[in-house]
């Protein structure tokens, strides 16, 4: 080894030697296993708000009678504009889908 390693020399050779030994590897799983957990439990409760949310807007549009665009109403602008072409469209999609479950959802409760 030179006396005039970069940076990222020395910090790739201090992972080297981090993965030889297997601590490394196991610190970042258990790392990983941890956030996925933290996620998942947060992720749930979130879920739940935001559907209870969105079938409010739902049941809001269908009040109002504005039938010819209700997407546009339940797009959210702030992720919607961060999105690429490809993401836009599925993002459409899922949200289409969604107001359709919850209007058949409404329309069944009516009867």
């Amino acid at each position: 080894m030179s006396g005039t390693n970069t940076f990222a020399e020395l910090a790739k050779n201090a992972k080297s030697r981090l993965n030889k030994r297997g601590e490394f590897r196991e610190k970042n799983k258990s790392m990983s296993l941890r956030a996925e957990k933290n996620y998942l439990a947060t992720s749930s409760l979130h879920d739940e708000k935001e559907e209870k949310l969105f079938r409010e807007k739902v049941i809001e549009i269908e009040k109002s009678g504005d039938v010819l665009t209700p997407l546009k109403h339940l797009i959210d602008q702030k992720i919607f504009n961060k999105l690429n072409e490809f993401e836009k469209q599925k993002y459409v999609l899922k949200l289409s889908n969604r107001f359709l479950k919850i209007k058949k959802q409404l329309a069944e409760e009516e009867v």
